[in-house]
Formats: C-alpha cells, structure tokens, sequence
C-alpha cells in the first residue's frame, strides 16, 4: 500500500493507479491493492521484525485460496459481463468515495494545499461529475492524488512494526494495518450506507480494482 514505502505526504497518483485508466484486453491488473500474486509471494524465514511467522503464513495460505477461489471468477466475470465505459465509472465513483478520507489525512500531515484540491475534487465530481461517475475535476487541472493514515503514522514518527499478511490485502506491517483500519472509519460510506450494501459495493470494486490495467503494463 502507498504508505508502506515511505512517509512521503500526499504521494501524486499515476494515471495508472487513478481516475480516468485505460483498460487493455489482456486481463492485466496494475491495481497493488488486489494484485498480489500469492502464488509467487515468499514469506520467507522468520526475521526479527517478522514475529508473528506462523500466523503470516496462514494468511498466506487463506489469500492463495481466496485469490483463487472467489476474487479471480470475480474479476473474470466482473470484464466479461460490464463493457470498459461502466467500469471506467465504477473506478471513478470508489475513487471519489475515498477522497473524503484522502481530505482528512492531508490535514493532519499539514498539507495545506492537498486538502484544497481533495476537498475541491470531492465537490466537483459529486457534483457536475454525477456522484463520482465522472472525473471532471482531472480535466480541470485537478489531479488525484493519495493520503492514508498510514503516511500520517509515519510523519509523526510511528515506526513501522512488525511485518503481518494482511486477509486480501497482503503484505504489510503493523503501522499500515492499523492505517487502513482507520481510512475506512474516515470514510462516511461507512457509517451512512448499510452493512449489506457495503459488502455489495466491497465486491464490485474488488472486481474493478482487480479488473484494472494499463497501456504502460501491455507495452504499448
């Protein structure tokens, strides 16, 4: 995840990893949130920053099977069955439901001019952009850019911890674990729609995260 490589604020988004990504018809995904090759991923021997060994290695094991059994048919079927313009707009609308949360931490790291543009992001694609379906805040000269709690961690000198495998996500370490945790309290989907709804809207953006690649990725 972003904040794992560092504790660089607001970390500028490759049009890649945002709004507006070209699809290809390989099948590739670039999304670092859902495209971890379990299969390939080495744990390793233990460490000293890697304590809890036998628990990453199930959880581990529980993402190969994850991966292979429910996210790939996902992802799959997600292509198969929605043409490239609906899950343009689907990368677009869970994108804007994640700027609230990229607002509250560009705050709290100080960001003074981050925040303005997140904040001005989130109004305009709410807005003229249809709840999100659209990005017109990009074409204004407004580009999206991304801030967890995880990076405000680290500015405030909270070291790394313990490297863990996070369910879904992968690899990570305590630090960002507890980052993302508290990304999905900054975000108000969380406390305004409802829990069945937000295991439905958790599975098609998988699906959409999962389903994204990019021209750079194909070689073109």
């Amino acid at each position: 995840m972003a904040s794992a490589a560092g504790a660089e604020a607001g970390v500028a988004v490759d049009p890649a990893e945002g709004p507006g990504i070209v699809e290809t018809s390989d099948g590739e995904d670039a999304d670092p949130l859902f495209d971890e090759d379990f299969d390939d991923f080495d744990v390793g021997p233990a460490a000293p920053d890697d304590p809890f060994e036998g628990l990453n290695r199930g959880t581990h094991r529980l993402n190969e099977e994850l991966d292979r059994w429910v996210l790939d048919p996902i992802t799959w079927t997600y292509r198969k069955v929605t043409p490239e313009l609906f899950r343009e707009s689907m990368r677009n609308f869970f994108w804007n439901l994640s700027e609230p949360t990229t607002v509250v931490n560009d705050l709290l790291q100080r960001e003074w001019d981050d925040a303005a543009v997140s904040l001005t992001r989130l109004v305009v694609n709410s807005t003229l952009g249809v709840f999100g379906l659209f990005d017109p805040a990009s074409s204004l000269g407004m580009p999206a850019h991304e801030s967890d709690f995880g990076q405000t961690l680290a500015l405030a000198g909270v070291g790394s911890g313990p490297y863990v495998v996070l369910p879904l996500v992968g690899p990570s370490t305590v630090r960002d674990g507890v980052g993302l945790a508290v990304d999905v309290v900054f975000r108000p989907s969380t406390f305004v729609v409802p829990l069945a709804d937000q295991l439905v809207f958790t599975t098609i953006q998988a699906g959409s995260r999962r389903a994204r690649s990019t021209t750079t990725r194909s070689g073109s």
